[in-house]
């Protein structure tokens, strides 16, 4: 059988039940982690100034809601956020379903997440991602075939068809040289509602070729990115994808986490905020670039990405950490004198790059009182060596949710989204019910328009 054949008959035969019950714990975190990231996207600018463009695509919208909202989860080792669009498509999926069927929407969650994290690592994306290619918007029309696929009831050809047109309309391309708004969240957007066409089109009997990855010179004709097929379907079926995710446990690029963990641990452990002179962060070359850039005032982005930005908030302002609109970001004299003694290096030592890409570590060394305290963070908080569990998720999301006005739905949240995966009533009531809470604030906090 060819690649994608494999692929397509594991997408729609593959049950989750068939892994560790740990594994599917994992899974409905996630699952829980992607709502409260859509809810939270929609508070943000970008959010409201998309919101008429997709106005006629809801599966697109929420996509783009829960990627940029940087609180969702991330594959480190494919640099792929798969639960921002898996879990947006099985919701639009089976919006209008009226016997939503827990165990296939857990299914369809794992296939898509598997199969776009599968992609996003044959073609090494925590690497190409520096050179210009997101692969979380090339892998996006592929892990919602399999996950529309299935919820949609495509058979094992069918799928197959579908993740071979899905292949057809991916691109990875983004520029940081956009005039304007920088298109990346309406690319995602568009991204993911491809995929849900390529479903739709196998099961009305359209097909593609099956055997478009059985030679990787198609994907480096096609696209200059090279192509690892032995990636796609090693162990598919019987290795899972969850407990090789991570959540993230505050609002950032994911580059950026370590080193401002580092930082948070030596605060805990009694370093004196006032104390501090100045900070040396070392990463691995790949995105040491990325994570130097400076936070600029009314620049979301910048805020998000900056490594010196995010520790001087962790140091000075931790619970605007959760901030995920950033409207009202702290930019007095305080933050922006301590954001200017913290430096970002390269490091190719192996202490660091032998971690990369399945994690991306960071080294710090506090210069604080006349004394250098210095800490190495490897497996980040969230990270699958450390992470969260259903106390600490629920304290992120709070704490999310909170700044934004919206603490009651966090509770919400829990209450049906949690039981969403198991419960059939729960699962019928859930698109209606995240509807509910992802409208306007009650007290009218900062939050996108229904």
């Amino acid at each position: 059988m060819n690649i994608l054949g494999e692929l397509g008959t594991f997408a729609a035969g593959a049950s989750i039940r068939s892994q560790d019950p740990a594994l599917r714990d994992i899974q409905r975190r996630h699952f829980l982690d992607a709502l409260a990231a859509t809810i939270a996207g929609r508070a943000t600018e970008e959010a409201n100034a998309l919101a008429g463009v997709l106005a006629e695509r809801p599966l697109g919208r929420r996509v783009a809601e829960a990627r940029l909202s940087e609180v969702d989860d991330i594959h480190c080792a494919s640099c792929v956020t798969p639960s921002a669009v898996t879990v947006p498509a099985a919701i639009t999926a089976i919006e209008r379903e009226p016997d939503a069927d827990p165990a296939r929407l857990a299914d369809a969650l794992w296939v898509g997440t598997e199969t776009m994290t599968r992609l996003g690592a044959a073609i090494d994306g925590a690497r190409i991602l520096y050179r210009g290619i997101w692969p979380t918007y090339f892998c996006a029309p592929i892990g919602v075939a399999a996950t529309f696929g299935r919820l949609i009831g495509l058979d094992a050809e069918e799928t197959t068809n579908a993740l071979a047109i899905s292949l057809y309309l991916a691109s990875g391309a983004v520029s940081r040289r956009d005039r304007g708004r920088a298109p990346r969240w309406l690319l995602i957007a568009l991204g993911a509602e491809q995929g849900a066409h390529a479903a739709r089109a196998a099961s009305v009997g359209f097909g593609g070729d099956p055997g478009l990855l059985d030679s990787p010179d198609w994907l480096s004709n096609m696209q200059g990115i090279a192509l690892d097929p032995s990636r796609l379907t090693e162990d598919l079926g019987e290795r899972c994808v969850y407990g090789e995710l991570s959540l993230k446990p505050f609002c950032s690029a994911k580059q950026a986490i370590a080193a401002t963990d580092a930082v948070r641990e030596l605060l805990a452990e009694g370093l004196d905020p006032s104390s501090v002179e100045s900070i040396e962060v070392r990463v691995p070359p790949p995105y040491a670039a990325m994570i130097s850039r400076k936070a600029v005032p009314g620049d979301r982005t910048s805020t998000l990405v900056s490594a010196a930005y995010q520790i001087a908030l962790a140091v000075l302002r931790p619970d605007a950490m959760y901030d995920v609109g950033r409207t009202d970001m702290p930019f007095d004299e305080e933050i922006a004198a301590l954001a200017g003694r913290i430096a970002v290096r390269e490091d190719d030592s192996p202490e660091l790059i032998a971690h990369f890409p399945a994690r991306f570590p960071a080294k710090v060394a506090v210069t604080a009182a006349g004394q250098t305290h210095e800490r190495c963070v490897v497996e980040a908080t969230g990270d699958p060596g450390r992470p969260l569990d259903d106390a600490a998720l629920r304290s992120k999301i709070a704490r999310v949710l909170d700044n934004l006005g919206r603490g009651e739905d966090a509770k919400t949240l829990f209450e049906i989204a949690g039981s969403a995966l198991t419960d059939p009533v729960a699962a019928r009531s859930l698109p209606s019910a995240l509807a509910r809470i992802s409208g306007p604030a009650a007290d009218g906090g900062r939050v996108g328009e229904a």
